[in-house]
């Protein structure tokens, strides 16, 4: 019996939510639109199932850097696909959490943290940094926004290019901060809680984990108020404002938690090159991981994850012998199968009858050779 005062919509609404709370909720309730529960285990089993049956080096290296570009899909996805901000300086945060991370644990200053506290710091770092840069999105929006943050990152890359001759009166010789063109090299591989990162497939499972982590907390993240409020000034932020959401204080935690995804990656991209250098971090890269998030769907998870998996492969086939014909015909089969899937019975028909036909023809060469 209804209540007077009672929001039954809104109670119905939270028990559904809650059906799928719990640790593995999130990740359900990613692929719980096309009814397709199985399909994160299937997913998740390749993955881990990659590198344990791969025994080269270079495939797990490849794997590596497509899970490192999926990290900057899903923090960029943040700012542009929900909140609807334009955010040409996203690499920057990425490269500057490399170079933290080799300034605190590299021989480039004798300082060699815990590789923990040094997260812990860049992280930090860096999500104060994206809030700073964020406080101009209150006046400024659409091309303006966009020129300020490329700005951004060009004033990092001229940085890292030339802070390798710093001429500090106090000091009476020459410092170098970045290497220059150079960069930092040695840099100091990952100990975390007693397990000591040395080889690539090492750093795969570890980018794997934390990407299962970002995006059990993305799930959860999207369906929250703040997502909510994201998504809302997106599609009208003056519209989001009278709904009584804090449209400049959204936007900047929009670019704060970016900058603090990107700079975590950073920090691993770091570790497993051993060194950090100036052109890692250009605008080419900027355009690679666009190109990534909007391939999948700005704004959605799965669609980030997608595109980063075609975006980071496909260059990466392309330089194997043959691989252009590899990836003609795996286009072609997918396509195929797409096709095919409403004429599950025609198709059924058709391999019965091959089969029934091949069956035949071997029979008939074994009795009269």
């Amino acid at each position: 019996m209804p209540r007077i005062g009672h929001n039954e919509w809104a109670d119905s609404i939270e028990a559904r939510l809650g059906e799928d709370s719990g640790a593995p909720g999130p990740l359900r309730q990613l692929f719980a639109r096309s009814g397709r529960r199985w399909v994160p285990l299937v997913i998740g089993a390749a993955a881990v199932a990659y590198p344990l049956l791969l025994h080269s080096e270079f495939l797990v290296r490849v794997g590596v850097n497509v899970l490192l570009l999926m990290m900057l899909a899903l923090g960029l996805n943040i700012v542009v696909g929900w909140t609807g901000l334009l955010d040409l300086g996203y690499v920057a945060y990425y490269g500057m959490g490399a170079y933290g991370y080799a300034f605190l644990a590299s021989n480039q200053f004798g300082i060699h943290l815990p590789t923990l506290a040094v997260i812990g710091i860049v992280v930090i770092a860096m999500g104060f940094v994206g809030y700073l840069l964020g406080l101009p999105t209150r006046r400024l929006s659409g091309d303006y926004l966009a020129i300020l943050t490329l700005f951004f990152l060009q004033v990092f890359v001229e940085l890292t290019l030339n802070l390798d001759r710093l001429r500090l009166p106090f000091l009476g010789r020459t410092l170098s901060i970045t290497g220059g063109p150079n960069g930092i090299a040695g840099v100091d591989p990952m100990r975390i809680l007693g397990l000591h990162f040395q080889r690539v497939s090492d750093y795969y499972f570890l980018l794997l984990g934390l990407i299962i982590v970002m995006i059990s907390g993305l799930v959860r993240l999207e369906r929250s108020r703040t997502g909510r409020a994201w998504m809302a000034i997106r599609e009208d932020p003056l519209a989001a404002e009278h709904m009584t959401v804090p449209v400049a204080r959204m936007k900047v935690m929009a670019y704060a938690i970016g900058a603090a995804v990107a700079g975590l990656t950073g920090t691993v991209f770091a570790a497993v090159q051993t060194g950090v250098f100036p052109q890692n971090f250009t605008v080419t890269l900027l355009i690679v991981v666009y190109a990534a998030l909007i391939l999948g769907g700005s704004g959605s998870i799965a669609g980030a994850v997608f595109g980063a998996v075609v975006i980071g492969a496909i260059p990466e086939i392309l330089r194997i012998p043959g691989g252009g014909r590899v990836l003609f015909y795996g286009a072609l089969l997918a396509g195929g199968l797409i096709w095919l899937r409403p004429r599950w019975r025609l198709v059924a028909v058709g391999v019965g009858t091959f089969a029934f036909g091949l069956g035949v023809r071997l029979m008939t060469v074994s009795w009269w050779p």
